[in-house]
């Protein structure tokens, strides 16, 4: 059976790969720099790269629907919504001598 667009299935994957893809990236960054602290420089290169080039597929790749999509924009509102300070300003109608 295969997910279609939109659907639970294909929600609940994406969710699920963008998860653990960036776990995998920094799991072969940090393999590379211990190969590399050990002195297997060709490897830890080798790993660096794969990884650069895995990073760089992550942030390229199409952004289905998952549960992080607007998770950002929503958070940085609710970040300025906390800290903004409100001031009631009076309105000035006719019966105040305003304009």
């Amino acid at each position: 059976m295969r997910a279609v667009r939109g659907s639970h299935q294909r929600y609940v994957f994406a969710s699920y790969h963008r998860i653990t893809a960036w776990a995998v990236v920094a799991g072969f960054f940090f393999q590379g720099l211990i190969d590399a602290v050990q002195g297997y420089f060709v490897p830890a290169v080798i790993i660096l790269i794969v990884s650069a080039i895995d990073a760089v597929i992550e942030i390229r790749r199409d952004k289905d629907d998952d549960w992080f999509n607007g998770r950002g924009k929503k958070i940085k509102n609710g970040i300025k919504k906390a800290f903004t300070i409100k001031v009631k300003v009076p309105s000035l109608s006719p019966a105040y001598g305003g304009a």
